[in-house]
């Protein structure tokens, strides 16, 4: 049930705080959060591969959508502070 979720979202968060680490201001931090990021994905792995138990399954499920949602939303929140003011999101159509 909840595999897709965790999968997704233990292939993309892991990626995306490793690729964090050389744009960010303060990298320490970043690195922290890709290290925690990694023990969390190993957790959540071996909590689901561990747990013969719907109820546990449901909630790592629910852990593992909420952790994407957040990505998702930093992300964007993130891509929309580096634009330049006043520049386009879709090319000029002439």
């Amino acid at each position: 049930m909840g595999r897709p979720a965790g999968w997704m979202t233990t292939r993309t968060g892991r990626p995306a705080m490793l690729w964090r680490i050389p744009t960010a201001a303060r990298r320490g931090r970043a690195v922290w959060a890709f290290v925690s990021a990694y023990v969390v994905a190993v957790a959540l792995h071996a909590t689901w591969d561990g747990a013969n138990s719907l109820p546990v399954h449901v909630v790592i499920a629910i852990i593992s959508l909420v952790v994407l949602l957040v990505l998702v939303h930093r992300a964007h929140r993130s891509r929309g502070r580096s634009r330049p003011l006043g520049s386009a999101t879709a090319p000029a159509t002439a």
